[in-house]
């Protein structure tokens, strides 16, 4: 028997939205126990992602390890984007979803923008990151309708510490239509 896939978005968000700045995260690397928490919910799934998030992945660490990478671009054919074997491209969030039907796992919508845009038609999970300050950036994450998702964790709060200086909460939401 098949099971469905569970659809979720992941994303790291500033007060004010911000998810990015010049194709990086603002804090990346300074949120306590955020990457370890990452890895260990993505480890074994899929994730999808838009190109500038995978233009952003250091290279060392592209392929994404133990994971299913699906790459969505508009022009694969025309971009610099050169993908190793264990990498897939998709045309859009919706042909993503299709090829990850061939893999075993969850599906892990990882950013940027643009992806998140589309990925809310299909999300039935939010795992977010929420930042407690605003930070300067480019790219933010899309506003959403609340009132269609139920906060059912509040996770863990993370205040400041001079090793991490952004204190965060990690909360789970869920679609109300799969209460």
């Amino acid at each position: 028997m098949t099971r469905l896939k569970r659809s979720i978005i992941i994303a790291a968000v500033a007060a004010n939205g911000v998810i990015g700045k010049d194709n990086d995260i603002p804090w990346r690397g300074k949120l306590e126990g955020d990457l370890p928490r990452f890895k260990k919910l993505t480890e074994g799934h899929i994730v999808i992602m838009g190109r500038r998030t995978w233009d952003s992945i250091p290279f060392k660490y592209r392929p994404l390890p133990n994971r299913t990478n699906i790459v969505v671009t508009s022009s694969p054919l025309n971009t610099k984007l050169t993908l190793p074997p264990q990498a897939r491209t998709a045309t859009s969030v919706a042909d993503a979803i299709n090829i990850s039907m061939l893999y075993d796992g969850d599906i892990f919508f990882i950013g940027g923008s643009g992806i998140y845009i589309e990925a809310l038609k299909y999300a039935n999970y939010l795992f977010l990151s929420e930042l407690d300050e605003s930070f300067e950036g480019d790219t933010y994450f899309p506003e959403f309708d609340r009132e269609l998702f139920s906060k059912i964790e509040r996770g863990h709060s993370y205040n400041k510490t001079p090793e991490f200086p952004h204190a965060y909460t990690y909360n789970l939401y869920r679609r109300k239509s799969h209460d």
